[in-house]
């Protein structure tokens, strides 16, 4: 998946030190560099058309849900099954295009930075031609989906990963080391809220049930909810649009638990 910056102290968390509002944020970040005054760079509109729709190119798949449902599990299984479908793709997880910190002063929350930064990449991918954008992230209320919309220029098909709270608490707790129990503490006492919140608003075309479930089922489930093509008997192992798969069979990377 897509990278852009990992530093911060929560995965999905936008509250940097624990306990501190937006206004005591500022004023630290004041205090710590008082001569830099961080402002987040729009994006020149030029570029932005230049990413939005053109021929061919289909609506971003969002995989919305609250913490410990799947998403990035199911996400990385999305792209070797398009692979195998011979679809164009690009994958992106939003937890790592808003990890960064301090945030700037007029964006306490990282939300436009995290905005370009998904513009940015995306503009990137775009210029290899049409390809079905994969992005797993949450989408609690219609500003959300605004945002991400006009991020990427596109318009959005949204299906909500759930499952039981404990099947999300295991998978959770699975998730994190020792030395990450404050991160662990932190989506435990926010996950079953958020997943209500979603279920409340009910943004999404589709909700995928993911208890019991593999990722690569879950993710057959959420192609077919959006009417994508369906399995491909004869698909190629070789195919170049396998790299998730094949750095994990060669260890670059660590299949994610969900």
């Amino acid at each position: 998946m897509a990278a852009v910056c990992c530093a911060g102290p929560v995965p999905g968390e936008r509250v940097t030190p624990e306990g501190r509002s937006s206004d005591a944020r500022r004023r630290t970040v004041r205090q710590r560099f008082p001569r830099r005054r961080r402002t987040v760079q729009t994006v020149d509109p030029s570029e932005e058309q230049a990413a939005g729709p053109g021929p061919g190119q289909p609506p971003v798949l969002f995989l919305n849900g609250s913490y410990g449902v799947g998403k990035s599990a199911t996400l990385e299984h999305l792209g070797d099954l398009l692979a195998e479908r011979g679809l164009a793709f690009s994958l992106m997880d939003v937890d790592w295009f808003h990890r960064s910190w301090p945030p700037a002063e007029d964006d306490p929350e990282n939300v436009r930075t995290e905005a370009a930064n998904l513009a940015a990449v995306w503009r990137n991918y775009r210029r290899t031609g049409p390809r079905q954008l994969v992005v797993a992230g949450v989408i609690a209320d219609e500003r959300d989906r605004q945002r991400y919309a006009a991020a990427f220029a596109l318009p959005l098909r949204s299906v909500r990963l759930v499952t039981e709270p404990a099947v999300a608490e295991v998978r959770l707790r699975g998730r994190y080391r020792a030395q990450q129990d404050r991160a662990l503490a932190w989506h435990l006492a926010r996950h079953v809220q958020l997943a209500r919140r979603l279920a409340e608003n009910a943004l999404d075309e589709h909700v995928v049930d993911t208890g019991g479930r593999g990722p690569r089922d879950v993710a057959e489930a959420v192609l077919a909810q959006v009417g994508l093509p369906g399995p491909v008997p004869s698909a190629r192992r070789d195919d170049p649009g396998r790299s998730s798969a094949r750095d994990v069979e060669n260890g670059r990377t660590a299949p994610s638990p969900g």
